[in-house]
């Protein structure tokens, strides 16, 4: 992840095999806003939010607890968010950060927290977005759904 002014400004990514000497320079692309879903637990789970906890731009992330598939669905799309700036964070990576339950094998919120996480993109680059009400939802109705807090979306 490379960081300019506390604001994350591109992420970095190599490929190496597993288990094995070989190493490999880091890939770099630059962006306006990040969306971060590197999943959960694992080599290379929540590598964004774990990086920002590591450089105490994050003060700590707790971790998903253990499985609540109803629970789960709700907390990944309330809390998908920026959050520093620069970097939106979505799916499995939003319960690493604020230690909400796994999910299990559901995938409606996933999608609906990718969508939410559209929204935030627009909204941190100054675009139309329905988080701030001035969406135009005749243009792609589908996006709408994800931009709300309410039990529509919990219930969707």
């Amino acid at each position: 992840m490379i960081l300019s002014s506390s604001r994350c400004s591109a992420p970095s990514f190599h490929w190496h095999i597993h288990n094995t000497q070989s190493c490999m320079d880091p890939n770099v692309i630059e962006a306006k806003v990040v969306v971060s879903s590197c999943g959960h637990d694992g080599l290379f789970g929540a590598t964004g939010v774990k990086r920002l906890r590591s450089i105490g731009m994050i003060e700590s992330v707790p971790a998903m607890k253990c499985l609540d598939m109803n629970a789960a669905e709700d907390a990944i799309v309330k809390y998908t968010r920026e959050v520093v700036p620069g970097l939106i964070v979505t799916g499995m990576e939003v319960a690493e950060i604020d230690g909400s339950p796994r999910m299990g094998a559901t995938f409606g919120a996933m999608i609906i927290s990718g969508q939410k996480a559209a929204h935030l993109d627009f909204k941190a680059l100054g675009l139309p977005n329905e988080m701030d009400g001035n969406y135009k939802p005749n243009l792609h109705p589908e996006l709408v759904l994800a931009s709300t807090d309410d039990e529509t979306a919990a219930s969707a």
